[in-house]
């Protein structure tokens, strides 16, 4: 039996959604996931570009979840986007080869990818940005094959879905250029540059208020009145259905404005007005690259992409980012599968072929240079300078939609190669492409319990230590957004003001600071003063209010708030205490809280004494894991001569 794309589309779909929930982690992750699940427990507005629709859909769809914490909810939500998007993968390549098989096979290999596995089971905006994504091929492919009045409604749809992007995330624009060849194309081989045209101008304009760039904008409205001109009267019923559309998408940014007024706990740029609203959507908080100069050598962030192409779908075989022999020979095998995959997709189908294509390219390459990002965290060692600059973290989830269509194309090159010896073999192909399934598996699978909480464990680790009352600071993602969690979500230790030092410099953060604590003067608030001065007026205001200051292990660079004797490091936190007792730390500079540190040994001995997480390509768990146990090693080096701490318990 011939099974429909819409079948082909449920069993792809579920079958993921089974394994997505399988190896859904059990509640928070480290990265963004804390602030997230923070942003949504609170309808706040979590770092830009603001994520309102992402904040709105994650609560929505946990509410309809009383029987999961907000944690494991709001992963939920990415595993059921992420089927989702699998499942419309399913259902176009079923459209495109009239073969299930082709469909499922393809569909299953992409979605085993480990970098949309993992994207796939904790609280990420990308995964629901990988289904509207996907959503916006779908409808341009419909709007490609229907006539009138039904291609109008599709044309708008793909309209509607391209202008989500400025409520959830730019990322679904990488689709786009795919989307406009399909339309395009059509299906009588005459061009429909009418219908490409408004696609263009929809997602330009999108871009420009996106990246706040005035001549953008321009250029988007230019094209969107040359697809006017193209047609004539006749085109203003669609290009009217498909602005009325956009504009409907993009006024899910009035969230921003309207729950900034009310100052949740997650209340990134205090948007209160529009043009707060803009700044946020063009995330001028950070230094955005333009295309030139470029951040690392081109050749080296291309080879940046295929170092994360190697760890797609055997990451089992070898769980650290160095490659071992067992799963570069998977990476070459899916490779070839994916070349023989496309090149029988040409030959089966060239419209498609072409628009799968254009995805690939603008999902790779193209992201690639327009992005411009610096090598990645685990990348150019030993051949860039010592001091050359290194993304903060690895970027594989930016290519999702390029591996999504690797995959697509490796199913379908194993489904016609079997079809080819014996016909019958054919379904056999949905069995082996789901492969990376056990390849993948014990790479994403949730670790044993106590390597699972660590986020949260770090979280009560810092508040436990810290004195009452304190001004915690701490030192980036990792070590503030499961504090943020904790005391949003679980509301613990409501008297500790967390202070992140690498958003001192941006002015929104200041004003929260001084406008919640009165930390800050209005005159360090209105002008960034350098960091050093920053955090010495903090630590003023914090002594005439009688609070401690108090400093995580991972922030120890700003040691110099307190003087040495009175440094007392209770725990995992550096505080100033004036009449600490205890032992002289000489490596720290510090007096080591004896009392307070075998409380913390005993409160935390599981943790401390389980064996690290096991190697990955993230090594947040095994550093996090190894700052939990710095008191530990701090108290066995008393007395030692020569005592050296390994990072980050080491205060050089």
């Amino acid at each position: 039996m011939r099974l429909t794309p819409a079948a082909a589309a449920a069993a792809a779909g579920g079958a993921m959604l089974a394994v997505y929930a399988a190896t859904l982690a059990p509640g928070v992750t480290f990265w963004d996931a804390g602030e997230l699940i923070a942003a949504v427990e609170s309808l706040g507005v979590p770092h830009p570009p603001g994520v309102p629709l992402y904040v709105l859909a994650a609560r929505a769809f946990s509410d309809l979840m009383p029987g999961l914490s907000r944690a494991a909810s709001v992963n939920l939500f990415s595993a059921v986007c992420t089927a989702g998007a699998v499942a419309v993968l399913a259902a176009l390549l079923t459209r495109w080869w009239g073969r299930a098989t082709v469909g499922i096979a393809g569909a299953v290999l992409a979605g085993s990818g480990s970098s949309v596995w993992r994207n796939a089971v904790e609280a990420e905006v990308y995964a629901p940005a990988m289904l509207v994504a996907l959503l916006v091929l779908y409808a341009a492919d419909r709007a490609a094959t229907a006539t009138e009045p039904r291609r109008t409604r599709w044309l708008a749809l793909a309209a509607y879905l391209l202008a989500l992007s400025l409520p959830l995330h730019l990322g679904v624009l990488v689709v786009a250029p795919a989307a406009m060849v399909r339309v395009a194309l059509g299906v009588d081989g005459a061009a429909r540059w009418r219908d490409a045209l408004l696609l263009l101008g929809i997602t330009v304009v999108a871009a420009a208020v996106g990246r706040g760039s005035v001549v953008m904008l321009a250029v988007g409205a230019s094209v969107l009145a040359g697809a006017l001109a193209v047609t004539g009267r006749r085109a203003i019923p669609t290009v009217a259905a498909c602005l009325g559309a956009a504009v409907l998408a993009a006024s899910a940014v009035g969230y921003i404005p309207v729950r900034a007024m009310h100052d949740p706990g997650i209340n990134t740029g205090f948007a209160t007005s529009w043009e707060g609203v803009l700044a946020l959507l063009a995330r001028t908080q950070y230094d955005v690259p333009g295309l030139w100069p470029r951040q690392a050598p081109l050749w080296l962030q291309l080879a940046n992409w295929f170092q994360y192409a190697d760890w797609q779908w055997a990451l089992g075989l070898g769980r650290d980012v160095q490659p071992t022999v067992g799963r570069t020979l998977v990476t070459v095998i899916i490779a070839a599968l994916g070349i023989g995959g496309a090149r029988a997709h040409w030959r089966h189908d060239r419209r498609s072929a072409l628009v799968l294509a254009t995805l690939f390219g603008g999902a790779t390459v193209g992201l690639v240079l327009y992005m411009n990002f610096k090598a990645g965290a685990s990348f150019g060692y030993g051949v860039l300078p010592d001091d050359a600059p290194h993304e903060a973290r690895d970027r594989d989830y930016f290519f999702l939609l390029g591996f999504l269509v690797w995959g697509a194309w490796a199913g379908a090159g194993l489904a016609t190669w079997l079809a080819t010896r014996r016909h019958a073999l054919a379904p056999a192909a949905v069995v082996l492409a789901a492969a990376p399934v056990a390849l993948n598996w014990r790479a994403v699978a949730p670790p044993p319990a106590v390597h699972a909480q660590l986020p949260r464990t770090v979280a009560s680790a810092l508040l436990w230590s810290a004195p009452p009352n304190a001004v915690l600071v701490t030192g980036g993602d990792n070590d503030s957004f499961p504090l943020w969690y904790e005391q949003i979500v679980h509301g613990a230790r409501p008297d500790v003001r967390v202070v992140v030092a690498p958003l001192l410099g941006a002015q929104w953060y200041r004003a929260e600071i001084a406008r919640r604590d009165s930390l800050l003067p209005d005159t360090v608030v209105a002008r960034w003063r350098g960091e050093r001065e920053t955090l010495a007026a903090l630590d003023a205001a914090a002594r005439a209010r009688g609070r401690p200051l108090a400093l995580a292990l991972t922030a120890t660079e700003h040691r110099w708030l307190i003087p040495a004797r009175e440094r007392s490091i209770r725990g995992v936190v550096l505080a100033r205490v004036p009449r600490a007792t205890g032992a002289w730390l000489p490596e720290a500079a510090a007096v080591l809280d004896t009392a307070a540190v075998r409380a913390y040994l005993a409160r935390y001995a599981e943790v401390i004494a389980a064996a690290p997480p096991s190697p990955s390509i993230d090594p947040t768990p095994r550093v996090m894991h190894a700052m939990l146990a710095c008191p530990r090693a701090m108290r066995e080096t008393i007395g030692m001569r020569d005592a050296s701490l390994a990072p980050p318990c080491s205060f050089r």
